[in-house]
């Protein structure tokens, strides 16, 4: 792998700078997850669902090239599977400051503590599945709850 095809699979993984913040770098990497889940918002749901799936794909494999880059499983650095999840999070769910906020907290607290069956699917694959998948799920919990609380508030 060249140089330069190296630096855009660790730029991609790392979402530019913010997997190198030395505090906090998953919090940082779930912000862009908003943004992302508010563009893809003025798709149809056909459309808007197919970017995700390759999102996702995408994120496995450049998280799969930069673990071996960086040489370490599951590196902190590596923060492309948290803005995923942050949009999973929000995905095809109508948004305003408490939905965001409501869905960040979520969010990082899941991914932080990794409730079953979270860690279970994080040690249940290798490479840049293993990486993604978690925070791939816990978007997916969070949006659930989301879309439950919505429901019942109405």
């Amino acid at each position: 792998m060249n140089r330069i095809t190296r630096a855009i699979k660790l730029y991609s993984a790392t979402v530019g700078p913010l997997g190198f913040i030395p505090f906090a770098p998953g919090t940082f990497g779930s912000i862009p997850g908003i943004l992302i889940a508010w563009a893809l918002g003025f798709f149809p749901v056909f459309y808007s669902s197919l970017i995700l799936f390759l999102f996702f794909l995408f994120s496995v494999y450049v998280a799969d090239k930069a673990s071996k880059i960086l040489m370490k499983n599951d590196p902190s650095q590596i923060v492309i599977d948290e803005t995923l999840g942050m949009t999973i999070s929000l995905f095809s769910i109508k948004m305003n400051f408490q939905i965001m906020l409501l869905a960040f907290i979520l969010f990082r607290f899941f991914d932080i503590v990794k409730p079953f069956p979270i860690r279970r699917l994080e040690h249940m694959f290798k490479g840049g599945l293993g990486i993604v998948i978690d925070d791939a799920f816990a978007g997916l919990m969070v949006n659930i709850l989301i879309q439950l609380v919505i429901f019942l508030l109405g």
